[in-house]
């Protein structure tokens, strides 16, 4: 497996792992028929990212990526809000960790102190990795998502940086 930084020049490669991810997982935000795939929808998502890895598996094939936004505002530009997604045939290969790892050395990098995200809690399979990488659930977010007709709560997770 090889981290590497996602560029325009993986737009290709990253449309079809966002594809391949949001029809396998229920929990993603965007559901398969609202992601963008042309070309130029890619390129702005991939430029207005603050930070954006993949992992690569040994042939190549991207299989994971780790996004990070922050906000402009002095008051909260040292939290970033991250989305992370593993293909479900690479899971629990420890993909998920080693692409925190890359987020915390940019993190300590860039002046960013706290790392947030959401994520639905039935998904304890996502709720575990975060753990595990050292999140810890900070609320509830009552009735957030829509999924499959049923409202679903999200836990509200951060992770503080030393």
């Amino acid at each position: 497996m090889r981290i590497k930084n996602i560029e325009l020049a993986h737009a290709e490669a990253f449309g079809q792992l966002q594809k391949e991810i949001y029809q396998e997982n229920k929990f993603m935000l965007i559901e398969p028929d609202e992601q963008k795939m042309k070309r130029h929808e890619l390129a702005n998502q991939i430029a207005s990212t603050d930070f954006l890895i993949g992992a690569d598996n040994d042939q190549g094939v991207l299989v994971a990526y780790l996004a990070a936004f922050r906000q402009a505002y002095r008051r909260t530009r040292h939290r970033a809000s991250i989305v992370v997604a593993v293909r479900s045939d690479c899971r629990r290969q420890g993909i998920a960790s080693r692409l925190f790892t890359e987020l915390e050395d940019w993190a300590q990098n860039t002046g960013v102190s706290r790392l947030e995200l959401t994520v639905a809690v039935n998904n304890a399979a996502a709720i575990s990795c975060y753990k595990t990488n050292g999140f810890v659930i900070e609320g509830v977010r009552s009735q957030s998502l829509k999924i499959n007709d049923a409202l679903v709560d999200e836990f509200y997770m951060a992770k503080i940086l030393e």
